[in-house]
């Protein structure tokens, strides 16, 4: 998994070895999950899940990275791309509506849940889970 670090600690590299990581791995569950007859619901979220825990890895260090837009795009577009293969639907499908049928919040909003955790404790997710949920 690892971190991978930059010369300007913008974590620029980081981001995009994640991107780069997560894309294929998406290609690969869509390999194997097809969109007609294939997985149901649950297993295609249990499988979204093996991929966020792939972005979110480390992500108090590299938190940083989503000041700037481009990389907060960047993971955007890696969910968008998760939500479509969890509820099977077309790349036209905006993304707000794609995420919310897939019970999947935006990438931000999980990054900032899992800060929370790490600072307050795990006793603290339920109240992080809930703070994420309100925003």
């Amino acid at each position: 998994m690892g971190v991978w670090l930059d010369s300007g600690m913008r974590m620029t590299t980081h981001v995009l070895k994640i991107r780069d990581r997560t894309v294929d791995t998406i290609k690969q569950l869509t390999r194997i999950t097809p969109n007609i007859r294939g997985p149901s619901d649950g297993k295609r979220r249990m499988l979204a899940s093996v991929v966020h825990s792939m972005i979110l890895y480390a992500s108090l260090i590299w938190s940083r990275a989503t000041d700037y837009k481009y990389y907060e795009k960047v993971l955007e577009k890696i969910n968008r791309m998760l939500a479509l293969r969890v509820v099977s639907a077309y790349r036209t499908v905006s993304t707000e509506a794609v995420l919310a049928l897939a019970k999947i919040p935006p990438i931000i909003l999980q990054i900032e849940e899992r800060n929370l955790i790490y600072r307050h404790g795990s006793g603290y997710r339920s109240e992080a889970r809930k703070i994420m949920l309100d925003k």
